[in-house]
């Protein structure tokens, strides 16, 4: 998904990523968490002030891209989900049900 990115730069670094737009919508990034390259891209994951979490990538063309997003709140349902037993293992059985 193709997104327009504010950035900015300290005095002899490459631009870093402070504010996303989605949909109309502002996001601030509170937090770079990581940043590396890939050939001639830039990739980014972020943070937001309410902990979700964002993956975009920078093009050598200059254009940005959303990779991921992860809700806070998706990330924890989602170890409630896997805590609550054992992984599923083999097939499910002739009538559907584990």
């Amino acid at each position: 998904m193709l997104i327009h990115v504010d950035s900015s730069a300290a005095t002899g670094a490459e631009p870093a990523p402070v504010k996303l737009r989605l949909n109309g919508v502002d996001i601030n990034v509170a937090k770079i968490v990581e940043h590396w390259t890939g050939g001639h891209e830039r990739f980014f994951n972020v943070r937001d002030a309410e902990d979700n979490s964002y993956v975009i990538k920078k093009a050598d063309n200059g254009a940005w891209e959303l990779l991921m997003f992860l809700s806070k709140r998706g990330a924890e349902v989602g170890e409630r989900v896997r805590s609550v037993g054992e992984p599923r293992r083999g097939a499910p059985s002739v009538n559907g049900r584990l």
